[in-house]
C-alpha cells in the first residue's frame, strides 16, 4: 500500500510540472496547428518505419526460440504494443505474449526471454550514442559539460554491458512453478545471449530505431521554426526514451516530454521549443498507435489459421 501511494504521488507531481510546462509555454503549443498535414504525414510515415524495424526485431529473435512468424504478423504485433502501452501503461508486451501462447505455443517464460536482449541493447545503444553526442556537443560548441548526463549515459553502458556479459544461473534444488517459469526463462535468455550474431543484429536495429526516433524530433523542431543541432536533439530523444521506459503513465506521456525538456535545457536548447516538438511528436505518436493499432489488433484477433508462418529465407 505504501509503495502504491509513492507511485501515485510520483505520478501525479511529474504530471503536475508537465500541465505547469505546458500552461507557462502555451503560446509555443498553439503553434502546431499551423503544421501542414504533408509534415504529419511524414512524421507518421517515419512512426511507422520505427516500428516497422521494432516488427524485424521480434521476428528474428521469435525464429531464434523456434516460434516462427512472418514480417507482417511481427508488424501486426508492434502496432498492437503501441496501442496496449496508450491505453494501459506498461501493459503493451502482454498483447504478443498471449497471442504468442495461443497461435503458437510460445510460453510466457520464452516470450520474457525476448524482452532482455531489446531492452538491455537498446540501453547500450542510448549510452554509447548519446555519450559520442554529448562529446561532440562539447567539442563542437564549447558548452558546458555535464556530469550528471554522462553519468546516467555511462550507467546505462555498464548495466546493459554488465547484464549481456554475465551468465545467470537459477538454483537447481528448487523445484516449484515460479522456479521453472524463471529456470526455463533463463535457459532461454542464455540462448540469446550466446548467439552474438543475432546479437550484433538486434543493436543494428535499435540504433535503426533511436536514430529514426530521434530524426523524427528533430523534424518536430523544424516544423516548428526552432534551430539546434542535431547531436543535442540526439541526445534529448535519447532521454526522452529512457524517460518512456521508465514511465508509469500510458504511452508514457509526461515523462518522455519531461525527460525530452530536460534533456534539451542541458544541451542549451531553448526549453520552449522542447515543450512544442515533443508535444507534436506526441500527437503523430497517438494518432498512428491508435489508427494502426486498432488495425493490427482487428487482424490478429480475426484470425482462423492457428498455424504459424513458415521462417522467411
Amino acid at each position: 500500500m505504501k509503495k502504491t501511494l509513492i507511485k501515485v504521488a510520483f505520478i501525479a507531481i511529474v504530471i503536475g510540472l508537465v500541465v505547469w510546462v505546458g500552461w507557462r509555454h502555451f503560446g509555443q503549443l498553439e503553434r502546431i496547428l499551423t503544421v501542414n498535414w504533408g509534415m504529419f504525414a511524414l512524421l507518421g510515415g517515419l512512426f511507422l518505419i520505427m516500428r516497422g524495424t521494432q516488427a524485424e526485431m521480434f521476428r528474428v529473435v521469435l525464429r531464434t526460440l523456434k516460434a516462427p512468424i512472418g514480417y507482417y504478423r511481427s508488424f501486426l504485433l508492434a502496432m498492437a504494443v503501441s496501442l496496449s502501452n496508450l491505453i494501459v501503461p506498461r501493459i503493451g508486451m502482454g498483447a504478443p505474449a498471449i497471442y504468442l501462447k495461443a497461435r503458437h505455443n510460445l510460453p510466457y517464460a520464452n516470450f520474457m526471454s525476448l524482452l532482455l536482449p531489446t531492452v538491455l541493447l537498446q540501453l547500450l545503444c542510448v549510452g554509447l550514442v548519446g555519450l559520442i553526442c554529448q562529446v561532440w556537443v562539447y567539442l563542437a560548441s564549447g558548452q558546458q559539460w555535464s556530469w550528471l548526463l554522462a553519468g546516467l549515459l555511462t550507467c546505462c553502458i555498464l548495466f546493459s554491458a554488465a547484464a549481456l556479459a554475465t551468465p545467470v544461473r537459477f538454483p537447481e534444488h528448487w523445484n516449484n512453478r515460479i522456479a521453472n517459469f524463471f529456470r526455463q526463462l533463463l535457459n532461454s535468455w542464455s540462448k540469446l545471449r550466446r548467439n552474438q550474431k543475432l546479437l550484433a543484429y538486434v543493436f543494428a536495429l535499435q540504433l535503426v530505431v533511436l536514430l529514426v526516433q530521434a530524426f523524427r524530433l528533430w523534424l518536430c523542431f523544424r516544423v516548428m521554426r526552432f534551430e539546434v543541432s542535431i547531436p543535442a536533439i540526439i541526445l534529448a530523444s535519447f532521454l526522452g526514451h529512457l524517460g518512456s521506459i521508465i514511465g508509469y503513465t500510458p504511452g508514457g506521456i509526461g515523462f518522455r516530454e519531461t525527460a525530452i525538456a530536460i534533456g534539451a535545457s542541458l544541451m542549451h536548447v531553448d526549453v520552449e521549443s522542447a515543450v512544442a516538438a515533443a508535444v507534436l511528436d506526441r500527437a503523430v505518436m497517438t494518432a498512428c498507435s491508435i489508427a494502426f493499432g486498432s488495425f493490427a489488433v482487428w487482424q490478429l484477433t480475426s484470425e482462423k489459421n492457428m498455424k504459424p508462418v513458415p521462417v522467411e529465407a
